[in-house]
């Protein structure tokens, strides 16, 4: 693909968290389908549409710190350093400035009321969409930076956090439900490279990675932070149904597809054979395609496959 959209992306491998938990993490590339039939990717402050018909590339902001599309898919939230902006997608008409500062992570509630922003110092705000009105600011301690936010339905909300923690909230009481913690013990030491990741539909559910003497592992958690299923690889996110797991094979060259209730595999998806890494992958909403973000010998490349048949449907460059 020609540069600038994706010329960084490697610099933003979403299952890497930091080596230790006060270095905050890169911001995680935003990858979204959207109604339109694009790809929307947000990544390297920049923001950008890519049509899967025809392979034309969009840029639609050169700040964006990270971005996203409620469930409807017409009103588009876009970070920049201090505010929140909300805009038409895909025409642009501004709803809205909210203001946060140096916001890393952004997430609608299912109705699409509520929208959460993270924050590199450890927030997380919450804005009723309709007036603009902040009504929670929910913090944790120790302080890290917000690395991602996923709600389940519009009560919990997931915030995973650059040291690997992840906190699922009860917004109606505004409580931690649980805490999740897989890199470090009792004492806080830090003992392996590990992060939660994603959050299922139904908010009961929870993947993190882990790597242990070089070797990545794929999780499941329960809400309670007990270990369903590990498998080899890296783990990506849910099926928007919650029954599928999506994620990276060990050597990053292939995407796999998990079986949610115990981690069987049920398909392998082989990009072509110049491919040389894959960074991102994700699943288009009702689960019929697959777009993957990697790179060859000639730069970076984006794969799209049939999910039914596993075949490569398409590569853009």
């Amino acid at each position: 693909m020609q540069r600038p959209l994706f010329a960084l992306l490697a610099l933003f491998l979403p299952w890497l968290p930091s080596a230790a938990s006060q270095q905050p993490e890169a911001p995680t590339v935003v990858v979204e389908w959207t109604h339109d039939d694009k790809i929307l990717l947000a990544a390297s402050g920049l923001l950008a549409t890519i049509n899967l018909a025809t392979g034309e590339q969009t840029l639609l902001d050169e700040v964006a710190l990270t971005a996203a599309l409620n469930l409807a898919g017409d009103w588009l939230a876009v970070a920049h350093a201090d505010r929140v902006i909300l805009r038409r997608y895909p025409r642009g008409g501004v709803r809205g400035v909210l203001r946060a500062s140096q916001p890393s992570a952004l997430a609608w509630s299912l109705d699409g009321a509520t929208l959460a922003a993270g924050t590199e110092q450890g927030h997380v705000l919450l804005w009723e969409v309709a007036s603009g009105a902040l009504w929670a600011d929910l913090e944790v301690a120790p302080p890290a930076g917000v690395t991602r936010l996923a709600f389940a339905g519009n009560q919990r909300l997931l915030s995973a956090f650059a040291d690997g923690r992840g906190v699922l909230w009860d917004l109606a009481n505004r409580e931690v439900l649980q805490r999740f913690d897989l890199a470090h013990n009792a004492t806080g030491r830090l003992l392996r490279q590990a992060a939660i990741v994603a959050l299922s539909p139904t908010g009961h559910h929870l993947l993190g990675t882990q790597i242990e003497q070089g070797k990545p592992e794929a999780l499941l958690l329960d809400e309670a932070g007990g270990i369903v299923w590990r498998q080899p690889g890296y783990a990506l996110e849910f099926s928007s149904d919650g029954n599928h797991v999506l994620a990276l094979a060990p050597d990053a060259c292939n995407v796999l597809l998990l079986a949610a209730p115990d981690g069987a595999l049920e398909k392998s998806f082989t990009p072509p054979a110049e491919v040389t890494q894959l960074y991102f992958a994700r699943l288009s909403p009702e689960s019929a395609r697959l777009v993957a973000v990697g790179e060859d010998a000639r730069g970076q490349i984006l794969i799209l496959w049939d999910v039914a048949t596993a075949q490569v449907l398409k590569t853009y460059r």
